[in-house]
Parts: structure tokens; C-alpha cells; sequence
């Protein structure tokens, strides 16, 4: 999903809670609309800066890379980073493993 994508999903669903909010008569349409648009200028930020920061660690991409058919083994620096990483093609260096 690209940031239009996830900003349109953002709005849709603040339009539709802030709609039933003000469709149910707990808020009034001005105050809706303030908060619809809070919501879409506090959320859309947090989205795309924490979001983009986890999928883009190094443990995410090494995993997105060993998970790939292609790719037959991923070497760590360190038994440690090794470890950490669930998948079975992921190895410390030296293991003696062979991929």
C-alpha cells in the first residue's frame, strides 16, 4: 500500500465513525468535521512514520529476504542476529550449515 492508499482508508473511516457519530446525535456536524479532520492530520503522520520505520528494519528485511524462493540462505554477522530471526535459512557465520 502506498501513502494515497492508506490516507484514503483514513478518511473513509473517519467519515464513516464521524458519521455515525453526528447521524446518532452524540456530536454536532461542526464538531465532526473538526474531528475528522484532527483524526486524518494526527493518524496519517503516526502511519507513515512509525509504519514505514517497522517494515524497513533490518530484522523485517531479512526476513522479507530469506522468505524469497530464490534465495537458498541468509549469513548473519553475529549468532545473536542469527537467532533472532525465525526462519530456518538464516544462519550465523561458521555455522557449518550448508544452504
Amino acid at each position: 500500500m502506498n501513502q494515497m492508499q492508506i490516507t484514503n482508508i483514513l478518511t473513509s473511516v473517519a467519515g464513516v465513525l464521524v458519521g455515525l457519530a453526528v447521524g446518532k446525535g452524540w456530536i454536532t456536524q461542526a464538531v465532526g468535521m473538526e474531528l475528522a479532520t484532527t483524526i486524518i492530520a494526527i493518524l496519517a503522520p503516526i502511519v507513515f512514520g512509525i509504519l514505514p520505520a517497522w517494515l524497513t528494519s533490518n530484522s523485517a528485511v531479512v526476513s522479507q529476504a530469506a522468505a524469497l524462493p530464490e534465495v537458498k540462505g541468509v549469513v548473519m554477522t553475529t549468532n545473536a542476529d542469527a537467532q533472532a530471526q525465525p526462519a530456518p535459512n538464516v544462519v550465523a557465520p561458521g555455522e557449518g550449515k550448508t544452504l
